[in-house]
């Protein structure tokens, strides 16, 4: 595609498009433009704008003559891309999900997709953005991840609720004990903290997951994440006699939402233990090569037959009875945006293994 001359104050609204010699008014371009929901802006080899359509002010709140003329990475900022036109250059005609601000500082969710053209008379370039308003798709995905997390801890009541019933028991009658003036006090007294705090690393775990996550990353054990995901669900697990097993020791680190990576390995685990008709071992193994750090998560139930491998991504694809089909799809989208990915395998002998890969950090942190 070939650009001419592109709108600015001086050249009275008008432009060649397509190296054709007829000349349009720059609101017959804005008038075509706002035919769509979506935001075009096109600025110059030296990044000032030199077009925006109109509906530029109702994705970013700034309208169209305060951006002519400017510098576009002034104006079309990433909330957490901070060198945005370097993002840009290197990712030339792909689609980019970004977070902007608006003009007034608030979080709005994009499309970007940026295409490099030539001027067919000049032989300069010219680049053009096309914005597309994801805000609507960004909180239904929120929506729906903060439903599945619910679905999650709905299931894991009634295990949970046992789980907590017994250490209530012994302190019940250790209290009863202590009312009649039996001796011992001393150890009585340890039992019941000890009880107490199984109780409270219950409870922590689940209001953890529970919560909203503030989306903040950091370094982050991953023996410290297992940890808290086996204590949440042990208890189901011990209800049908399935015993969760980790490997260690683990020293690996991973950059990431401990709250979303804690949501990852409840949906795998908990596959795993509903997938195992009989009693069985559920197996947690953490290693490493030049690139990734990987968590396996291996199972000895059915197995996922190879047919249902290659269908698993699929948005409400479910194998579960009353099973939503959503957990594994948001598992890799948030694996996705932590840079990692998914890898499900069947095992020789029973049982299937699903891989969490993570980009390997640098050992010194």
């Amino acid at each position: 595609m070939k650009i001419g001359e592109l709108y600015s104050p001086d050249q009275n609204n008008r432009v060649i498009l397509f190296n054709d010699v007829s000349r349009l008014p720059a609101k017959v371009l804005d008038s075509m433009a706002e035919q769509f929901n979506d935001v075009f802006v096109v600025w110059n080899h030296r990044g000032i704008i030199c077009f925006a359509s109109l509906s530029v002010k109702r994705l970013l709140g700034y309208s169209k003559e305060e951006l002519l003329g400017k510098p576009w990475y002034e104006y079309i900022q990433g909330k957490r891309v901070p060198d945005l036109d370097i993002v840009v250059s290197k990712e030339m005609n792909k689609s980019l999900q970004l977070e902007l601000f608006d003009k007034n500082n608030e979080p709005v969710y994009v499309e970007m997709i940026v295409t490099k053209v030539d001027d067919g008379i000049s032989g300069g370039e010219f680049f053009i953005c096309t914005l597309k308003d994801m805000t609507v798709n960004k909180k239904a995905e929120e929506t729906m991840k903060q439903a599945e997390k619910m679905s999650i801890i709905g299931e894991l009541s009634a295990s949970i609720a046992h789980e907590i019933r017994n250490p209530l028991t012994a302190i019940k009658g250790f209290l009863q004990l202590l009312q009649a003036g039996i001796n011992h006090k001393d150890e009585y007294y340890r039992i019941m903290g000890d009880e107490i705090e199984k109780i409270e690393a219950i409870t922590s775990e689940l209001l953890s997951v529970a919560k909203p996550s503030n989306k903040k990353r950091k370094y982050v054990n991953i023996g410290d994440l297992i940890h808290d995901v086996v204590v949440l669900l042990q208890s189901q697990a011990k209800l049908k006699n399935i015993t969760i097993t980790v490997e260690k020791p683990i020293t690996e680190k991973i950059y990431c939402d401990s709250s979303q990576i804690k949501q990852v390995l409840i949906n795998l685990i908990k596959n795993a233990i509903e997938a195992m008709d009989e009693p069985g071992e559920i197996t947690l193994t953490v290693a490493s090569n030049e690139e990734y750090t990987i968590i396996d998560v291996k199972d000895e139930g059915i197995g996922v037959p190879q047919e249902m491998i290659d269908r698993l991504d699929q948005a409400f694809f479910t194998t579960k009875e009353g099973g939503t089909g959503l957990g594994l799809n948001i598992t890799k989208e948030i694996l996705k945006k932590h840079g990692g990915f998914l890898k499900v395998m069947r095992n020789e002998t029973k049982g299937s293994t699903f891989q969490l890969y993570f980009p390997k950090i640098n050992d010194g942190l």
